[in-house]
Parts: structure tokens; sequence; C-alpha cells
């Protein structure tokens, strides 16, 4: 069974996240915000902008969600 973003802990996330060698910033797109992702190196910017009162929400799910993808790769590799 897969383990959905939602249901990790965000500070859980940030640290096994920054432990793989990931980290999660935002950039400034003008008036707007995006989400800036580091893996080992490979840098990927998202395209989707926010607000700047909703960047802190936008990059909680993206270190959910590369959480939750590290654990589903760390499970698949244990069966």
């Amino acid at each position: 069974m897969k383990l959905r973003a939602s249901h990790i802990d965000i500070n859980k996330a940030i640290a096994l996240c920054t432990r793989n060698g990931i980290s999660v910033t935002s950039v400034q797109v003008g008036k707007k915000f995006s989400v800036k992702v580091d893996d080992n190196g490979r840098e990927v910017t998202y395209d989707q902008t926010v607000y700047a009162h909703q960047i802190n929400s936008a990059i909680k799910k993206t270190w959910r969600y590369y959480a939750a993808k590290l654990l589903n790769k760390q499970t698949e590799d244990a069966s």
C-alpha cells in the first residue's frame, strides 16, 4: 500500500528529505512565488505561482510529496 503525502507529519517529512539531500524553498516571480526543489543538485522550479499568503502551504505540500516519494521507494526496494 502506498503512503499518501497527507499522512506524513511535516516535521518528519522535512527531516527525511533533508537527510536525503532534498531542500524546498520559494522563489519570487514578479509579485508571486513559486516552489523550488533542490534534489541532490538537480534543481526544479515549478511553473505554478502562488501569492505570498499561499506559499507556506505550497512548500508544506511539496515537502510531504517528496517524503512520501522517498518512503514509497524504500518500501518497494525492501519488498
